[in-house]
């Protein structure tokens, strides 16, 4: 007892200092081993296989932005199947008029409604806004707002002639979701020429039941269905994975260059907090209802969970999210 009285607060400082090591903060070593592992895109066919099959024999490896190939390793099996249904699993009853739970990168499906009918998507817009200025900005770049800029709920947040990096508006967009810094990234860079690749993207994508009308997501007639958004989403996972982590914060702080004003606001997404979420974003307007794609940990897999037209879209996510991980274990 003396021995353990005395060492006690040793051990206990140890054993924290392992387990932020093994784990990390909120999960980021599993976090970063997923965006890592997972970068690959899977052949349909691979799923319609009865017998498991070697990465790499059956498979497109793609090409990271980075110039890095990602893979699974050597030695590595997907099997036919990445999750199965246990016996008796109660029928998920939802709501929700658009569903769709999917594993993020094979496709897999485990719950699917209304998948291919169109909505409107409201600020679900701003990942591919998201992904157009990664893959086009500069984000050490000044952007200087104008007056076109400015969404008028927003007036008091920010002023003509602020002035702020490319990466500090991606953040607060992402994050708090504001439609100022979704104007403004599309206006620095030409507002049609912005549009029209948020376009052209999802045509290459396959998307084709997507259409953007502004960056922001506050038009009507920017629309699109939750398996297009499973593409999406697919797509930023293989390309700029940061997306995701940015969305994983719960607050955002930006810098004003000329007056070295700090903005913080916080996340719209109620998930945040959670060490289980990989990223996401939150979507409303009144013609859309809540809107809300969400992407979790769950076996060392990354689960996709997208609503479209809840009236809770945090409370339908997690009772849907709850049905999948208490009815589906990995199939190997």
């Amino acid at each position: 007892m003396n021995f353990f009285s005395k060492y006690n607060l040793q051990i206990l400082v140890v054993l924290a200092v392992a387990v932020i090591f093994v784990f990390g903060p909120k999960g980021f070593a599993e976090k970063k081993q997923v965006a890592s592992v997972e970068s690959v895109f899977v052949d349909k066919t691979v799923l319609s296989n009865t017998d498991a099959v070697a990465v790499g024999e059956n498979m497109p490896i793609f090409e990271l932005k980075n110039g890095e190939n990602s893979s699974l390793g050597a030695g590595a099996y997907l099997p036919s199947k990445i999750f199965t249904e246990i016996q008796n699993n109660p029928r998920l009853e939802t709501e929700v008029p658009n569903v769709l739970v999917a594993d993020l990168m094979t496709s897999e499906k485990y719950f699917e409604k209304n998948i291919n009918k169109r909505w409107p998507i409201a600020s679900l817009t701003k990942l591919m806004t998201g992904y157009i200025a990664f893959e086009k900005l500069n984000m050490a770049d000044t952007v200087i707002l104008k007056k076109e800029d400015i969404d008028i709920n927003e007036s008091e947040i920010f002023s003509e002639g602020d002035s702020y990096s490319v990466k500090d508006l991606v953040r607060v967009m992402l994050i708090s979701s504001r439609n100022t810094a979704a104007n403004a990234l599309a206006n620095y860079f030409g507002r049609s020429a912005f549009l029209e690749l948020m376009n052209s993207n999802a045509k290459e994508w396959g998307m084709s039941d997507t259409n953007f009308e502004d960056p922001s997501g506050l038009s009507v007639a920017n629309q699109s269905t939750a398996m297009d958004l499973l593409k999406l989403s697919q797509v930023i996972t293989k390309d700029y994975p940061d997306i995701w982590k940015i969305t994983e914060n719960t607050k955002v702080s930006i810098k004003e260059l000329t007056t070295k004003r700090i903005l913080t606001s916080n996340s719209t997404n109620q998930f945040t907090e959670r060490s289980d979420f990989f990223g996401g974003k939150t979507g409303y307007i009144p013609a859309s209802d809540g809107n809300l794609l969400s992407v979790f940990l769950y076996q060392k897999r990354t689960i996709v969970i997208i609503t479209l037209g809840s009236q809770d879209r945090f409370g339908d996510t997690e009772k849907i999210f709850n049905w999948f991980i208490n009815g589906f274990r990995t199939s190997n």
